[in-house]
């Protein structure tokens, strides 16, 4: 804030200065007329004569004559008279009247003020204080000041103080300087009564006190000061001192710019500019900041370079921003050396010089500017720059942020959450969010919430989220304002509340951004307190328009459910397509759904789309498309295309890797599955199971199964009855129908939990129901053994008939078992032949003694259908074929 015009009053304000205060002889004859005064001077009086002169010299009633003004002085001066002496001196000083003589006009002061003249003591004071004609000597200066002073002179009051409170030539003390600014104001010297004003404002030998500030600067204004008024303004401005109106701010910066004040000017400038008190003008902006930079107002020429940068209110230009821009710089300005520097550095109206950028920003950084710091950072932190430093920035970052820089301080704190150019700090990352929030930025106040909403760094503290968020969101954020309604959504902080939910909501989407208004749309979908199909629609709409893809996402969702008044299958691919070719990876792998399960089945534009949507790590897309090249690398070896089902193979383990290191547990089951059956890697049963513990953790029921299967049998771990069955009792949990069969065995067997029928029967029952072979056979087994259940042979032998038409090889076995005991020899052949064509070899014991027991009852025929159908079969070993051959002959032999 500018409290002065100038520190003291000069020496050529004091020579042409109209001001009659003090003179007692001119005031003494205020009601003569010139030409009675005259005639008093005439008659000899030193008084009159020096009054009739003041009139001549400042033409006072009559015309300006300095020469006879001049005489009137010399013969004052000759009678003794010490302000005719002083002007008389002033004269030959000035030259006014009289040739200019210097040296003699100082010593004819000296003079006067020796006899008693307070204005030619004030004028020896500026003299000795300035150096001007006299060499400067600050001491004699406040003793003039203080001889005049103390006769009632305020101008030499008013200097006095500035001198006490500015500490030039005596010791600083606000105490004395306020004693003598309160002297002069008393005489309504303008000066001081602002500067007195200054004194309340900042507290300076004063109880501090806008509301008395104001009072001052509004006496001095007034009187037309300039710098008052200026003061004023800006009291008006920010509603010190009393309540805040731009309008009479304006007014008064309006009063002061007229009257050239530069400080006055900027500010009009920037009231035109942003609105304050008056209309955006941005011409009368531009003006006003003209006229300042003009004058050489550094910070008028830096905003004046800055509109000329962004072409704001005037035709961009980089070359004129620069001019302007330098000319700020070359004053010192920080702010101003600084932008200098970034037109350098990306060379904008300047040929691009990074040497030259560091030199200017290393101005504005000598001078403390935090700013500079934060830019230097930004220099070195520019990979494709030739002085790229990441060590240098950080250590550039780390200086702007302990100088207070907001901006730093939150980068700073993002490297430190992140690891980049940092270690991983979460602690240290908060301190910095909290030092960036406190000044009111909005992304480390949101970073901050989200830390205390996490636990990051700090303890889990739902009230500081809730406030963080609150000041961000209030402060324009709009990701504050959605995660504060989804807070509230889900009662996060502690409690659901859709009202509050709903109120962030649509302060979010009020900011115009479109993720926020997509957060209100899904509220309005899907939540049904407030469900509002329409209004979701609407904010879709508006968020979709502002190209925010995934709106296009849920409009199709809405317009492709089936059953609903909005349905329209055209329009909902339509917004699909709009999303997916603009890049939305959901989008891609809706329509790669849709291609793969509508009665087109196009598999080639579902592969378009998954793959698409795979490029960009969907994992599901990813998943889903490894099964469609597993699904062609079987077709393809099925037309002996060798290649390419090789090619199509590689690239589904590959998908289906990419989406297991996601994390996906279906993907990381199929995986499993992989290292299981050796298909495509070596059979590894350890990574199997590893992938299988992964997978279970997401909940992924064959996965838990099938680790409980690898503890129960040990494989790739060491056999666990106990664990398999608490994995098997997960999945079955679950509604796993293998899951349900598994526990059940467990309680039929004993194994890892105490032998118990009924259980066995329960869940048996549950795989059953489920439609599972092997649930229907363990139950076939129940009836058929009254094993937790009555004996029933007739729902025995169906269920295990079921078991076996549903592909379960031991059902077959135990089947033809039975039918040979009723003596069904049909019956029991064709189920032993079924068991033979699935070649199941873990049954190939109990399929022998079958056949054992069938040889002398089976036709010719058969036997030699069975041996042509068994010895054809690949995937039987040459030692099982050569044992099923002498089997098969030694049937022969005996039939």
């Amino acid at each position: 804030m500018s409290n002065y015009d100038d520190d003291i009053i000069d020496l050529d304000n004091i020579e042409d200065e109209d001001d009659r205060s003090g003179i007692e002889s001119v005031d003494k004859y205020e009601s003569y007329t010139n030409e009675r005064l005259k005639a008093l001077a005439d008659s000899g009086d030193g008084e009159a004569q020096f009054a009739y002169g003041f009139r001549m010299l400042y033409g006072y009633e009559m015309l300006e004559d300095k020469e006879e003004s001049f005489r009137y002085f010399e013969k004052s001066a000759n009678s003794g008279y010490p302000d005719g002496i002083f002007f008389y001196g002033r004269a030959y000083h000035a030259g006014e009247g009289v040739a200019q003589d210097i040296p003699k006009g100082i010593e004819l002061s000296m003079e006067a003020a020796d006899k008693g003249s307070f204005r030619a003591a004030h004028f020896l004071g500026v003299c000795y204080d300035i150096g001007v004609d006299i060499t400067m000597d600050k001491g004699r200066a406040l003793s003039w000041y203080k001889f005049a002073a103390d006769k009632g002179y305020a101008p030499s009051q008013y200097n006095l103080a500035v001198a006490h409170e500015l500490g030039e030539g005596v010791e600083q003390n606000y105490d004395i300087a306020v004693y003598w600014y309160e002297k002069a104001a008393e005489q309504k010297h303008e000066g001081a009564l602002c500067n007195l004003g200054f004194c309340y404002e900042l507290g300076q030998g004063v109880q501090q006190s806008y509301t008395k500030a104001r009072e001052l600067y509004k006496q001095a204004a007034d009187l037309g000061y300039h710098v008052a008024q200026y003061n004023l303004g800006l009291m008006y401005m920010s509603g010190r001192g009393g309540e805040v109106d731009y309008f009479i701010g304006f007014s008064y910066f309006d009063m002061a710019a007229d009257k050239g004040d530069l400080d006055s000017q900027f500010a009009l400038a920037r009231c035109y500019d942003f609105g304050d008190g008056v209309e955006v003008d941005k011409e009368k902006a531009i003006y006003w900041f003209t006229q300042a930079a003009d004058k050489g107002h550094p910070s008028a020429q830096r905003e004046l370079g800055l509109r000329y940068f962004r072409g704001d209110g005037v035709p961009q230009s980089y070359e004129t921003a620069v001019e302007w821009t330098r000319k700020a710089a070359d004053l010192g300005d920080p702010s101003a050396q600084t932008n200098l520097a970034i037109a350098y550095f990306y060379g904008d109206g300047v040929p691009q010089n990074a040497q030259m950028a560091l030199m200017w920003v290393a101005k504005a950084a000598e001078q403390g500017y935090p700013p500079a710091y934060f830019n230097m950072g930004n220099f070195y932190s520019k990979e494709d720059s030739e002085i790229y430093d990441p060590h240098k920035s950080m250590d550039f970052y780390m200086q702007a942020a302990k100088e207070g820089h907001a901006d730093a301080q939150y980068y700073v704190g993002v490297c430190f959450d992140s690891g980049d150019n940092a270690p991983v700090d979460k602690k240290e990352a908060v301190k910095w969010y909290i030092a960036a929030a406190e000044q009111g930025h909005p992304q480390a106040m949101f970073n901050l919430a989200i830390s205390y909403e996490n636990g990051d760094g700090v303890d889990v503290n739902h009230e500081s989220a809730r406030l963080w968020y609150e000041r961000a969101a209030n402060d324009g954020h709009s990701g504050a304002a959605t995660n504060l309604s989804l807070c509230y959504l889900k009662g996060d902080l502690g409690e659901h509340d859709i009202e509050k939910a709903m109120y962030w909501a649509i302060k979010g989407a009020e900011s115009g951004d479109p993720s926020a208004i997509h957060h209100l749309g899904l509220i309005y979908m899907q939540d049904d307190e407030v469900k509002n199909i329409e209004l979701a629609m609407d904010a879709f709409k508006d968020s979709a328009a502002s190209g925010y893809l995934p709106s296009l996402y849920e409009l199709a969702v809405i317009y492709g459910e089936k059953g609903s008044k909005y349905y329209d299958n055209d329009l909902s691919v339509s917004y699909l397509v709009k999303g997916a070719e603009a890049g939305h990876a959901k989008s891609q792998y809706a329509l790669g759904y849709i291609y793969t399960h509508s009665d087109d089945n196009d598999v080639s534009k579902a592969i378009h789309w998954y793959e698409r949507a795979a490029e960009q790590g969907h994992i599901w897309a990813q998943y889903n498309l490894s099964l469609l090249y597993r699904r062609g690398a079987v077709a393809a070896s099925a037309v002996g295309d060798t290649e390419r089902a090789t090619k199509y193979r590689t690239l589904a383990l590959e998908l289906m890797t990419k989406a297991a290191d996601a994390g996906d547990g279906d993907a990381l089951y199929e995986l499993g599955m992989y290292y299981y059956n050796g298909n495509q890697v070596e059979q590894n049963y350890a990574r199997a199971v590893d992938c299988f513990t992964k997978s279970a953790a997401n909940k992924v029921s064959d996965a838990i199964n099938m680790l409980g299967y690898c503890y129960y049998s040990g494989l790739g771990v060491k056999v666990d009855h106990k664990r398999a069955f608490k994995l098997f009792f997960e999945a079955a949990e679950l509604a796993h129908p293998v899951g349900c069969y598994n526990v059940g065995d467990c309680y039929f067997e004993g194994n890892g939990v105490s032998r118990d029928y009924k259980e066995a029967f329960k869940w048996y029952s549950e795989s059953a129901e489920m439609d599972d072979a092997d649930g229907k056979r363990g139950l076939a087994q129940c009836y058929l053994n009254g094993a937790g259940v009555k004996k029933d042979l007739k729902k025995g032998m169906k269920l295990l008939q079921e078991s076996a038409e549903d592909g379960s090889v031991q059902a077959q076995v135990e089947l033809s078992a039975l039918l040979i005991k009723g003596k069904e020899f049909d019956n029991a052949y064709y189920w032993a032949k079924k068991a033979y064509d699935k070649h199941d070899l873990e049954n190939f014991d109990d399929a022998t003694k079958l056949c054992q027991k069938l040889k002398k009852k089976l036709k010719a025929a058969a036997i030699a259908d069975i041996e042509a159908r068994i010895v054809a079969e690949d995937k039987l070993s040459d030692e099982d074929k050569e044992n099923f051959s002498r089997f098969l002959g030694d049937m022969g032999g005996e039939g």
